[in-house]
């Protein structure tokens, strides 16, 4: 996680060197709390929301105002956890950190420079850096490990798409955002009790954005 805040870092200071007059860079800083859709034909389930958090930049580029395009990169941590009512009803809380792409497209209400709303949206692309499976059975045993990414277990690529409202100021955007999961998390062929299910990661997330230039 440090080597990515690092390359996080390098990756905005050379971006701000790069500096045009027709593009703004921006820090991002924010909360999520992220819910799932948890579906089999096995068995029932039910969700809720896990608090997590993010970082990141975004470029604001000038090409056509009132409409701008927005890409933005993110790490993210996120999660949710799910009660699988099966033969042995068990909690399953999953806990992932990954990196978002997203190339939004904005459009402002306002003058450039002037405070004002503006909405936001396109697809959010995500790859997992890492993650955490916690189950906990109905006699109480927990079973904590790292996610498996592969073929037959958990994805590592996610997609979604994303709808955002902001309101901006001189320096500093207020960002209310909504991201709701397209792809699903699994890739589990139904071999086991906690296999196969359709897995879609849904998020609402409140944050800054700092303008550097």
């Amino acid at each position: 996680m440090k080597r990515n805040i690092f390359l996080l870092i390098f990756f905005v200071v050379a971006f701000v060197k790069l500096n045009a007059q027709n593009i703004q860079y921006a820090l991002r800083i924010g909360g999520n709390v992220t819910n799932g859709s948890f579906s089999s034909i096995r068995y029932s389930s039910d969700s809720k929301f896990l608090p997590g958090g993010y970082i990141g930049v975004q470029m604001k580029v000038f090409f056509d105002p009132p409409i701008y395009f927005n890409p933005q990169f993110n790490i993210i941590h996120k999660g949710t956890e799910f009660t699988v009512h099966n033969n042995d009803t068990a909690k399953v809380r999953l806990e992932l950190n990954q990196i978002q792409l997203a190339p939004y497209l904005q459009y402002d209400f306002h003058k450039k420079g002037e405070p004002g709303f503006n909405i936001n949206g396109g697809l959010s692309l995500y790859t997992a850096i890492n993650g955490k499976e916690t189950i906990t059975k109905s006699d109480g045993s927990k079973t904590k490990k790292d996610m498996k990414f592969s073929k037959t277990a958990y994805g590592r690529f996610e997609g979604g798409i994303h709808l955002g409202v902001g309101y901006d100021l001189k320096k500093i955007a207020i960002q209310l955002m909504y991201n709701r999961g397209l792809s699903n998390l699994y890739n589990g062929d139904n071999s086991t009790d906690y296999s196969g299910p359709v897995i879609k990661m849904h998020s609402v997330s409140l944050g800054l954005a700092w303008y550097l230039n």
